[in-house]
């Protein structure tokens, strides 16, 4: 049995909602922040404390319908339930549906919903006493006639038992016996549809539409299995026939390139962290009068279907695979993007791969826009107020430059009227307390340290303390590098951030990496919430700082993949090996970049 349903528009509005028991927690809002402002459509379902959400689009209409429902149970018509939901809803309401007519009066508009509630009733019975009809089958293992079978979800929507629903308004048909939306009507049809239904629910088990094009296509005659294409050039250096024709996807070869130069100036202001990104986002290209003549007047609107997206999102996966982002997220992001704009319409004069493209731009960089705001001084002005100081930990793996980079966060925030502490709490790494003393020296902050062979948890709370005792407005923890999967080490830390519990707690990452950088930064953040003391508050990463971002060109991919998984922002990206070489990240650079 399901919890709840709603229907809402994508932008977050609510249509229309069942509730068949209370749910704890709002988990249709956490869809709309995970799912809804991060472009994750893609995904099959969302799991949320004890409740699993699954949800069908409606691109044209721009409509979501959701249904929430216990994790433990195994509702396998969920999907069924879906579609026919989202078919009857839009029959039922299409004239205020189309053009967003609803809009003008939101509150009638959900008054009139109400009436679709007894039509839902009917067609969830209809559509669970099929499921059980469908699984005696099964046990029975006897093979029933398919009545009628249709595409699966958001498929034709003619042999649905609720599709023939008329629109409000009412029928130009003077032979109906009632009201086409009436609870008794719709009760009519759904039942005589029950055996129709059956069949789309075992298609939609067997693999919907995909069954049964496969079947067709082994009914066929096997056409020579289609070579993959590759590049080849003539000995006179031109393109060969299988090169001629190939979509370039990528960056412009001659476009300027995301190299971040290096600082070298000593006198540089290390509070500007965004000198280095002027110049480098492309203009856009202003569309010429004519153009905009043709698109008003006789341009018209083309809806865009599975097979033209097809032809185009494997060569942006292709694409973005290749600049360094994990395959399994630009998986996602493609899988995102086709269901997001599966139904929408497109002008006849814009290109479809320019419309992917565009839609695709705008969902990498809501990605990569922060989802909270993280302002290190303003933070530290109210820690001050306080009469604590601010307190930052700085951990990742072996080698990817957390002592350097954490030296030249202190060096900012020096640059900026701080009184910064660093505290040596790698205690595991020989001579890296020696390596942070030399920093220290350089930049004139002093260093908190301990020895080796100490806890590091105690160290980073006598410095803490010691910061305050003194008046220190800032206290940097740096950590030992360990991999992520040495348990031992990875308790160790998650008992430092526990035990001093830093105002932020920021991963270090290199910008070179892609699948073992998401690895890396999905195991510490998941041993960070597991290794949690009972009693304590879960604590996982807070933010990222990507160094050695000035040595990837173009293969920015490691900022898509690290904020898609963790969901966290990129805080600092470091671009050279001097302490003013530190920057806050462009997204529309990095996006610019990935995909053009």
């Amino acid at each position: 049995m399901i919890d709840e349903i709603v229907i809402l528009h994508k932008g977050g509005l609510v249509l229309w909602t069942h509730q068949f028991t209370p749910v704890r927690g709002n988990p249709v809002n956490q869809l709309i922040k995970t799912v809804l402002l991060e472009d994750r459509f893609g995904d099959e379902c969302f799991t949320f404390d004890q409740y699993k959400l699954e949800w069908v689009l409606d691109n044209e209409r721009e409509l979501i319908v959701v249904v929430v429902y216990q994790q433990l149970l195994a509702l396998g018509y969920v999907g069924s339930l879906l579609a026919e939901v989202r078919q009857a809803f839009v029959a039922q309401h299409q004239g205020m549906l189309e053009g967003r007519r609803w809009m003008d009066n939101y509150g009638a508009f959900c008054a009139a919903t109400a009436k679709f509630t007894p039509v839902f009733e009917n067609l969830l019975k209809t559509v669970e006493e099929a499921a059980e009809e469908l699984r005696k089958e099964t046990r029975r293992g006897a093979s029933r006639a398919q009545a009628s079978p249709s595409p699966s979800r958001g498929g034709d929507e003619s042999s649905s038992p609720v599709a023939h629903a008329e629109p409000e308004g009412g029928s130009d048909s003077a032979s109906a016996p009632a009201s086409p939306t009436s609870p008794s009507a719709t009760g009519e049809r759904v039942l005589k549809g029950k055996a129709a239904m059956i069949a789309r629910m075992k298609q939609r088990k067997e693999g919907g539409a995909s069954s049964s094009s496969k079947k067709a296509a082994a009914a066929a005659p096997k056409a020579p299995p289609k070579k993959q294409m590759r590049a080849k050039w003539n000995d006179d250096g031109t393109p060969g026939v299988e090169g001629a024709g190939f979509e370039d996807l990528s960056a412009d070869a001659n476009a300027p390139r995301p190299v971040i130069e290096q600082t070298e100036d000593p006198e540089a202001n290390p509070s500007d962290l965004d000198a280095t990104w002027a110049g480098l986002e492309k203009p856009e290209k202003s569309r010429s009068r004519f153009a905009n003549f043709l698109r008003e007047r006789f341009g018209t609107n083309r809806a865009i279907d599975g097979q033209d997206l097809d032809t185009i999102l494997p060569e942006l996966r292709e694409t973005m695979t290749s600049k360094n982002v994990a395959q399994d997220i630009a998986e996602s992001l493609i899988a995102s993007t086709k269901a997001d704009l599966t139904g929408k319409t497109i002008p006849n004069f814009t290109s479809l791969s320019q419309a992917i493209k565009d839609s695709l731009q705008a969902s990498l960089l809501r990605i990569l826009t922060p989802k909270k705001d993280i302002n290190i001084l303003r933070d530290v002005a109210k820690a001050k107020e306080l009469g604590r100081p601010y307190t930052i930990a700085f951990c990742g793996v072996n080698g990817v430059g957390k002592s350097t980079n954490l030296s030249k966060v202190a060096y900012w925030l020096k640059g900026n009227g701080q009184r910064v502490m660093l505290a040596a709490c790698d205690t595991f790494r020989s001579g890296a307390v020696e390596q942070l003393k030399v920093h220290s020296g350089r930049i004139g902050v002093p260093v908190h340290d301990q020895g080796y062979a100490k806890d590091a948890a105690d160290v980073a709370k006598n410095a803490i303390i010691r910061a305050k005792k003194e008046g220190y407005d800032v206290c940097l923890i740096d950590t030992a590098g360990r991999m992520q999967d040495n348990e031992p080490l990875m308790r160790s830390l998650a008992k430092l951030m526990h035990t001093n519990k830093p105002d932020l707690v920021l991963f270090v990452g290199e910008a070179l990496v892609g699948n073992d950088g998401v690895d890396q930064l999905k195991k510490f953040n998941q041993s960070l919430r597991d290794h949690t003391p009972p009693g304590h508050p879960v604590r996982g990463i807070d933010g990222i700082v990507l160094t050695k971002f000035d040595t990837i060109d173009d293969k920015v991919g490691a900022a898509i993949s690290m904020v898609y998984q963790s969901g966290q922002p990129i805080v600092f990206v470091g671009v050279g090996q001097s302490y003013q070489d530190l920057r806050a990240l462009n997204p529309k650079v990095v996006v610019q970049a990935l995909i053009g």
